[in-house]
């Protein structure tokens, strides 16, 4: 069994276990210090309400008075009906589905690197940076299902590119993706890259695929989706409404705010809210440049050598699908 196979490679490498194991209780304890002192806030107690209605059997398709997400409301009224309602269990619910992320991204370094990366990888997501912890200590009803279905979708891809899918992976795929789907378009950033690499592994290979098995993963994807389709059959599919916020500008503005604020915020390097730098102003900037000099040389080196193009594409697609999203403008919250 593979999880046999990686507790005995954990039980050979007892430090890396342990630093681990320290790791995890940090993000732990650091997502319990953020619960206790942020202030919720009106997206949360929406989600919160929701989930009440929800018990009382009430349905949904979409977050209160917009056209995606909510679909965290169903998570939360469970999490409800088993500890009771409180804004700790509210917040509570985020921290769970963040840690049921960790999950597949480690088994996604695994397969892509080997354990020490993705254990490395897992870790870092975990207790870093700053913005990532604070904010995956609220609930706004949508961004941790996203990630999480964003994993899984990466995770399937690369087990049925290398030949390995079986019918479970197909639907595992497509109701991922759904459900994802339905969340946010955010999404997005996930399936483009994914999309890309399963159609480019499916000609190398030469795969031959089980039409049954497309077919229950397409039959997934309408499943997972279903709320989506309910919702916009009935409103004329005003989840494609044109934001009023969109400008002749704005997209080129986005990339331009990809570049100043949310890259250093996702190196650590700025801070969420005030985006003062965390270090010295003179240097940090330059540190930023470094580090995308840095991560830019991997992306080139890993595409030379034919290794995980699958993070490739995610690393080069993914500034491009941030700047078309219409809301990303905004950045103080380090989203």
């Amino acid at each position: 069994m593979p999880w046999q196979r990686v507790a005995a490679r954990w039980r050979q490498n007892p430090a890396l276990t342990a630093v681990v194991a320290v790791a995890l209780l940090l993000g732990l304890l650091l997502r319990l210090y953020v619960l206790g002192r942020e202030t919720m806030n009106s997206d949360e107690a929406v989600v919160g309400l929701m989930a009440r209605e929800i018990l009382h059997g009430h349905f949904f398709a979409f977050y209160w008075g917009v056209h995606y997400g909510g679909t965290e409301a169903y998570v939360v009224a469970a999490v409800f009906a088993l500890l009771g309602s409180s804004p700790f269990t509210l917040v509570l619910t985020s921290v769970l589905l963040t840690a049921a992320s960790l999950a597949p991204l480690w088994l996604i370094g695994n397969r892509l690197f080997g354990s020490p990366v993705g254990a490395v990888a897992t870790i870092a997501f975990w207790v870093w940076p700053e913005s990532y912890v604070t904010n995956f200590g609220h609930g706004d009803g949508f961004r941790r299902i996203v990630l999480l279905c964003g994993l899984v979708v990466l995770l399937t891809v690369l087990r049925i590119g290398d030949g390995e899918g079986r019918t479970t992976d197909w639907i595992t795929l497509g109701l991922s993706a759904g459900v994802g789907w339905w969340s946010s378009p955010e999404i997005a950033y996930f399936l483009v890259p994914a999309g890309i690499y399963l159609l480019v592994r499916i000609v190398q290979r030469r795969a031959t695929l089980r039409l049954v098995s497309v077919l229950m993963g397409v039959g997934a994807l309408i499943v997972g989706s279903l709320p989506w389709w309910w919702h916009n059959l009935n409103q004329h599919f005003n989840s494609f409404a044109r934001s009023p916020r969109n400008s002749p500008g704005w997209y080129w503005s986005h990339l331009g705010v990809f570049d100043r604020y949310v890259v250093p915020l996702v190196l650590g390097l700025r801070s969420r809210g005030s985006g003062e730098w965390l270090g010295p102003s003179k240097v940090t900037p330059h540190l930023v440049n470094v580090l995308i000099l840095v991560l830019l040389g991997w992306v080139v080196y890993t595409a030379v050598r034919g290794r995980s193009w699958l993070l490739v594409l995610f690393v080069a697609a993914f500034p491009f699908l941030y700047a078309a999203q219409p809301y990303t403008g905004f950045w103080r919250d380090g989203r």
